[in-house]
């Protein structure tokens, strides 16, 4: 009997992410520091959407972390900004579900990570005029923001 053997894809090491961030957005800032790479950005979803600066933190075997720097986030109402882990001090986007591993570390930040921060500030500038969130969702038990 002939046993299969498996292979994990291995993670892109951070200075193939680093390089592949700068030559698709050569106006970001990027750099690594105690392995971890940081990247800041200024993006705008549309042409008609205002300017945001976005940060993103990566570290090897975990999850990146996605900022909105500037503008403070407005809210809908009052109500709490929709599909964010955290506001404070900087809103943490939830651009994917972590269990359903929509993201891997074999996954470029710049092919993955940013076009969701993009598509992210497209819905947040959309659910500003209606009220609700109109992208895809998974809704997270026990957290309000989704």
């Amino acid at each position: 009997m002939v046993s299969k053997i498996y292979y994990k894809n291995p993670e892109i090491g951070l200075a193939v992410q680093m390089l592949n961030l700068i030559q698709m957005y050569p106006q970001s800032k990027c750099y690594i520091k105690s392995n971890i790479l940081n990247w800041e950005c200024i993006l705008r979803p549309t042409e008609g959407s205002q300017k945001y600066l976005v940060r993103i933190e990566y570290k090897p075997g975990y999850m990146p972390k996605s900022y909105v720097l500037s503008p403070e986030l407005k809210r809908y109402h009052s109500l709490p900004l929709p599909h964010v882990y955290s506001e404070l001090p900087f809103p943490r986007l939830c651009l994917f579900y972590p269990k359903a591993k929509e993201w891997t570390g074999n996954m470029l930040l710049a092919k993955s990570i940013v076009p969701w921060i993009c598509e992210w500030l497209f819905f947040y500038e959309l659910s500003l005029v209606t009220g609700e969130w109109h992208a895809d969702e998974i809704k997270h038990i026990g957290n309000k923001n989704g």
